[in-house]
């Protein structure tokens, strides 16, 4: 956990992830972070192979610092209101 002073916005997971990143520089010499939620899960066993194949690649690894994949959604209603299905944007 991290100090969290009254009166100061604590950024919520971005701000938990920047004090990891502080901490880890000290700890550790690792150049990547995995961050996921504990109430998210991933049905590819490679997404995390595939994250790194971006990142590593010998072309567009230099430009590139943030792979993000589409989170999936259970229990969504027949209408989807809210667009959970993600079908736009990456089916």
């Amino acid at each position: 956990s991290r100090e969290k002073r009254p009166g100061f916005s604590h950024h919520k997971k971005a701000g938990a992830m920047n004090a990891l990143i502080r901490v880890s520089a000290v700890l550790t010499n690792a150049p990547f972070m995995l961050n996921l939620d504990c109430d998210h899960y991933i049905n590819n066993s490679k997404a995390v192979r595939e994250a790194m194949c971006f990142l590593m690649d010998p072309q567009i690894g230099k430009r590139v610092c943030y792979v993000q994949f589409p989170q999936r959604f259970d229990g969504i209603d027949r209408h989807d209101r809210y667009a959970n299905r993600n079908t736009v944007f990456f089916d």
